[in-house]
């Protein structure tokens, strides 16, 4: 009797740390440490990031996300210094081939004008490439089977290719990985405009980029972690220094 109970308690403990092995949470603070800036995210019920608030000592943003009934994203607005600069960005899904982007910009530095983009996706729904204005190709980007950015490349207006990126990735959760109904194309269409989001850009994490620039050659940057007990990154080094910080809530 005391053998079988001793065995029933044991595996309620092996199933108990099974369950909490696989807590899922969500990013809510990112701080970079050599920029100082912090970068805190918000969360509606349905694990859909709906705000994002950018601080630092010469940046403040605000994002505000909103979703249609079906779950897309749907609108996305840009505040940047508290109405100095304003961009709000409606998205089209009409389209096979693009995703119809409707940018109205206003603020005190801006005049108010309305333009659009096409943001152009393969089938997994990642954006696939860039465009100039008279349809040339800008940049291309390049995916392995866990979505994870693995080449991005410039062009130039005359076609050549100016700047190479090659990623690799570790095998943990990204920082991003358990927000829910965002698209997979949200985080690369603004890598270069939050620059603090361009190590997560798939289900995973990099831990090596390397960038071949045809006006300054090749550079190298190592990238490594700390994990939590459920594999999520909580501090980011870059060559061994340490580069950022996060926080999360469990869902």
């Amino acid at each position: 009797m005391k053998k079988t109970l001793a065995l029933v308690l044991f595996s309620l403990l092996c199933l108990n740390f099974s369950i909490d092995a696989q807590t899922k949470k969500l990013i809510i603070e990112i701080n970079s440490i050599q920029s100082k800036e912090v970068v805190n995210l918000k969360y509606n019920s349905k694990n859909q990031l709906i705000y994002i608030e950018e601080k630092g000592p010469i940046i403040f943003r605000e994002f505000t996300l909103k979703y249609d009934k079906n779950g897309k994203l749907a609108e996305c607005l840009i505040n940047r210094d508290r109405g100095e600069a304003i961009n709000n960005s409606r998205f089209m899904y009409d389209n096979n081939e693009y995703i119809t982007e409707e940018v109205k910009s206003s603020g005190k530095q801006l005049r108010k004008i309305t333009e659009y983009n096409k943001i152009y996706t393969d089938n997994s729904d990642r954006l696939s490439k860039t465009t100039f204005e008279d349809g040339n190709l800008w940049e291309m980007f390049s995916y392995d089977n866990h979505n994870n950015l693995v080449k991005y490349s410039v062009h130039s207006i005359s076609g050549k290719e100016d700047i190479v990126v090659d990623y690799s990735f570790d095998t943990k959760k990204s920082i991003f990985s358990s927000i829910e109904g965002l698209p997979l194309w949200f985080w690369t269409l603004h890598m270069n405009n939050m620059k603090w989001c361009s190590d997560f850009l798939g289900h995973n994490n990099a831990i090596e980029a390397t960038t071949l620039d045809s006006r300054f050659g090749t550079d190298s940057k190592d990238i490594t972690y700390e994990y939590d007990a459920d594999n999520y990154p909580i501090k980011q080094y870059y060559d061994g220094v340490l580069a950022k910080e996060f926080k999360y809530k469990a869902i």
